[in-house]
């Protein structure tokens, strides 16, 4: 599994990797995001209070590619919440 951690945590799993209970369950981070193969495209979700959920119907070509749509979105999130 590799992370990217600042302010927001990103998991990306390796195939057959799952997240740690101390990763599903922790509120050391406002957000999440999970990045994992979904056969041979990659899927996201993002946490939420509902718990995890799809941030799109969309799977990506790339761990890479699914990166950066769900990079982008926190980044528009937070522009939104910052917006009077």
């Amino acid at each position: 599994m590799r992370r990217f951690i600042s302010g927001v945590a990103f998991y990306m799993l390796d195939p057959g990797e799952v997240l740690t209970k101390a990763e599903l369950f922790h509120s050391y981070y406002p957000a999440r995001y999970v990045i994992w193969p979904n056969g041979d495209k990659w899927d996201v979700q993002e946490y939420t209070i509902r718990g995890w959920e799809p941030v799109t119907d969309r799977l990506f070509d790339t761990e890479n590619e699914a990166f950066v749509f769900a990079y982008e979105k926190y980044c528009n999130d937070e522009e939104r919440k910052s917006r009077p």
